[in-house]
């Protein structure tokens, strides 16, 4: 009698276990028909299959930062869910997906929509490349941020390896590495008025001191200085309708590139925007977004970072913007960078385009580009910024005289829930002095994707090809070629 009281206790508690395990794993229906058969029986299991079809309501979440998660729920729809989720509602309609529909051999539910991280301190809740105003990656932070009050952090942990072997005489050319991107935000409003302040800090491993620093390498001994803590965007914003004020560091509204990149390093972006267009810009912003124009502008100090210099730039854009469109002209002009001695010009001319159609995206950027320095010097030990792979960093023979050169990229992209693919092309032209090393024109092919291997679990990998140039005697045994790879995780 004991024994069959136990059994029929045992029964109960299978019964419970096997209700729980399939409200839990619902929306896969197969997956769950067969725990229902292992742990009720095939009888039991259809009535009960049928009756959790017929019961189970899926609706969808919003949590803190607005990630969109299909998850089935008892709760009607009309029911608000509880304050503790800190729930805020979406900027735009959800998309929908049957889980029943995803790949065989994939046993976990995927995020409708991807969430690709954008490398600045935001995680896109719309496919990224329909996230545009405001940033070169597509980082509408304070876009998404409109949305919540308080207190905000997201980043991403990234492990990687790379093998590039265009500076193989470095002795620096193949590492594995780690680095993170923190990104904490304060956002607060009062009627029509928005004000934040955005930061994105990267962490990064230095170079080992370890390295051989010849006369000749240790010109170039900067390019291999990385801090550890690197204040990537900092910023204070005033938004009022559709005008926004930014003092500190953002992106700069130079230009628009889409692509996601793949490393701090941002080693894995087209020529124009590793040698010319600089990423950020320190000074006073100025946003304007009436209708489908968006007019930017800013005084800036010139570079990423505190000025040596008492003069400033100006940087603007005026761009067009559509659903499926994105066009825009820029500019910006400074006397150069800089001691007084010593400067280094840094003026460019463009224009961006972006075109999208289904999962495909289509972008490009063409500059007008002036730089070299202002007078002459040839040792250039004593300076501590980065030189240029390309000698870019030279003198043209006349005092306040200019070089220049003209450049472009296009890049097809393609996305899809489970992956998305780059394939970028670019080409840059500098005008001749009868310099054999810089000379020279540049070409620079990359391939990279992303893939998602878990919820919010990435793999990453990237191919740059380049054109073999004229280098120095030291530099002879270097290859046109790169590789990273790698994963992250971010939340």
């Amino acid at each position: 009698m004991r024994w069959r009281s136990r059994e029929h206790t045992m029964r109960r508690v299978c019964r419970w276990l096997a209700i729980c395990v399939a409200v839990m794993i619902g929306g896969h229906s197969l997956l769950a028909t067969a725990v229902a058969e292992a742990l009720l029986g095939p009888s039991a299991s259809n009535s009960f299959m049928q009756a959790l079809r017929d019961d189970a309501q899926p609706s969808v979440i919003v949590v803190q930062r607005p990630l969109v998660i299909p998850a089935p729920s008892a709760t009607p729809a009309t029911e608000p869910p509880p304050p503790s989720m800190n729930v805020a509602a979406p900027a735009a309609e959800p998309l929908s997906a049957d889980l029943e529909q995803l790949p065989r051999g994939v046993p976990y539910p995927v995020d409708p929509q991807p969430h690709w991280y954008d490398n600045q301190g935001c995680i896109a809740t719309q496919p990224w490349y329909r996230i545009y105003e405001g940033s070169n990656f597509g980082l509408p932070c304070y876009q998404q941020d409109r949305q919540h009050a308080g207190f905000l952090i997201d980043g991403v942990v990234r492990g990687y390896y790379h093998n590039d072997q265009r500076i193989q005489w470095s002795g620096q050319e193949a590492t594995f590495g780690a680095e993170g991107v923190l990104s904490p935000r304060l956002v607060q409003h009062a009627d029509e008025w928005t004000v934040s302040a955005t930061s994105v800090l990267f962490l990064n491993q230095p170079f080992d001191r370890n390295r051989l620093n010849d006369p000749s390498r240790a010109a170039y001994g900067a390019n291999f200085q990385r801090d550890v803590l690197e204040v990537w965007n900092l910023h204070v914003a005033v938004e009022y309708e559709d005008w926004r004020v930014v003092f500190g560091k953002q992106p700069t509204p130079f230009g628009r590139h889409y692509a996601p990149l793949q490393t701090n390093a941002r080693f894995d972006a087209p020529f124009i925007r590793t040698e010319a267009i600089g990423w950020n810009e320190v000074g006073v912003f100025v946003h304007h977004e009436p209708g489908p124009w968006v007019a930017d502008f800013g005084v800036v100090n010139g570079n990423e970072d505190l000025d040596t210099n008492s003069d400033k730039g100006a940087v603007a854009r005026l761009g067009l913007q559509a659903d499926n469109f994105v066009a825009g002209v820029s500019g910006k002009i400074q006397d150069g960078l800089g001691s007084e001695f010593q400067k280094r010009y840094d003026n460019q001319y463009g224009f961006d385009l972006l075109v999208t159609r289904g999962n495909w995206d289509v972008s490009s950027e063409m500059i007008y580009d002036e730089y070299g320095y202002r007078k002459p010097e040839i040792n250039l030990v004593p300076y501590t910024w980065k030189r240029s792979y390309y000698y870019r960093d030279i003198y043209n023979g006349q005092v306040n005289g200019r070089l220049s050169g003209v450049g472009y990229y296009f890049n097809i992209g393609y996305t899809q829930p489970r992956y998305r693919l780059d394939l970028n092309y670019g080409e840059y032209y500098p005008r001749a002095i009868g310099n054999p090393l810089h000379d020279p024109m540049n070409r620079r092919f990359i391939v990279k994707g992303t893939f998602l291997l878990l919820p919010r679990f990435e793999s990453l990998v990237a191919l740059i090809f380049e054109n073999a140039r004229p280098v120095e005697a030291f530099r002879a045994n270097e290859r046109p070629f790169a590789l990273f790879t790698g994963v992250q995780t971010y939340f």
